[in-house]
């Protein structure tokens, strides 16, 4: 009696000043206490997948029973083995902002290449900042193993002070907080030569070049009378570089963790398809050489063709012109150092 009168008494009041009261069906759901995930963490996923955002959020939300370093990798192979993840190529990009300078010695003995960060696109394109780069590239093309600290130490090549002073000038000048993320340097065996190529090329000044992204190649002579040539099918095959984004020489620099990897997420993909087991190993192996093709340089298939017909692997094209690719750098603007190892090394 007493809960009728007070719904009769509710009902009595105007409807703006009825209080809001839960339906009595509505259920323990309606009160979720499912984890919040970060949004910058959903983007990352996605721009290192290219798989949707709404996949990205079901693989983040599967991810966090495991410890939070493995929670990126436990998400990335979740969407993979749901097909949902786009090609391995789009991993490790970022939206940093600035220029790749590239530079190689008169004798293409050495070259180098080194990346420096902006805040802005404007400021990268500003001739302070280009001279600046290329400050940075003039002096490290005269240090044998180049460094941050060498380099800022060192005499500058387009001032009267240190590179320090002429870096310190510029963040002034521009105010906009500017860093020297990487050097890294590349030098010929005795019967090679270094290439290397800039994409999205805005200026150059000396020996240095500058863009988006810059390439260096270490190229062989395998045969004497190839060496005539070396100049200009290791420029080509800086070109590759640029759009085939390899991480690797060949497979003996990838590491045993990242080929397991490989094969546990090809192993699960093909779990019950009740296929024989022979059957599935050959999957597996022809998957994991699929996956050697897209991040080795030397079973990358060859992308610069003069007339357009599909090319064998960067190995065998070299074979036939009697030379070997020994090593390469390759560094993007903006890309995510993912710690793998160095191909310059090879």
């Amino acid at each position: 009696m007493l809960l009728r009168n007070a719904r009769r008494g509710l009902q009595s009041f105007p409807s703006a000043f009825r209080l809001a009261v839960p339906s009595q069906h509505v259920g323990i759901a309606a009160f979720s206490t499912s984890p919040k995930l970060d949004v910058k963490l959903i983007k990352k996923l996605r721009d290192q997948t290219g798989a949707p955002m709404v996949d990205c959020k079901n693989a983040l939300t599967e991810a966090m029973q495991q410890n939070e370093a493995e929670q990126m990798d436990f998400a990335v192979d979740w969407l993979r083995k749901k097909g949902k993840a786009a090609a391995a190529k789009k991993a490790g990009r970022t939206a940093s902002e600035g220029l790749v300078g590239m530079g190689v010695n008169a004798d293409q003995s050495y070259g180098v290449v080194v990346e420096l960060n902006s805040e802005t696109d404007f400021v990268a394109k500003n001739e302070l900042f280009q001279k600046l780069l290329t400050d940075l590239v003039a002096t490290s093309l005269k240090q044998d193993t180049p460094t941050v600290a060498g380099i800022m130490a060192a005499k500058s090549e387009e001032t009267a002070g240190t590179v320090e002073e002429h870096f310190t000038d510029v963040v002034t000048a521009l105010r906009e907080n500017i860093q020297l993320r990487r050097i890294s340097g590349l030098r010929a065996s005795p019967e090679g030569r270094i290439a290397g190529y800039v994409h999205s090329a805005l200026s150059s000044a000396g020996n240095a070049k500058l863009g988006r992204i810059g390439c260096l190649v270490n190229i062989e002579a395998v045969k004497p009378e190839a060496t005539d040539s070396l100049a200009d099918f290791g420029a080509k095959v800086a070109m590759h570089v640029a759009a085939g984004y390899p991480k690797y020489l060949n497979p003996d620099y990838v590491p045993a963790e990242h080929i397991k990897r490989e094969r546990d997420v090809i192993m699960d993909s093909v779990a019950g398809t009740n296929k024989p087991q022979k059957v599935i190993d050959m999957m597996v192996e022809g998957r994991v050489n699929k996956y050697y093709e897209d991040c080795c340089l030397l079973n990358q298939k060859f992308l610069i063709s003069e007339d357009g017909a599909k090319q064998p692997a960067v190995s065998v094209v070299a074979e036939k012109l009697g030379m070997r690719v020994a090593g390469f750098q390759r560094f993007e603007c903006g890309q995510e150092l993912e710690g793998e190892g160095a191909p310059s090394d090879n």
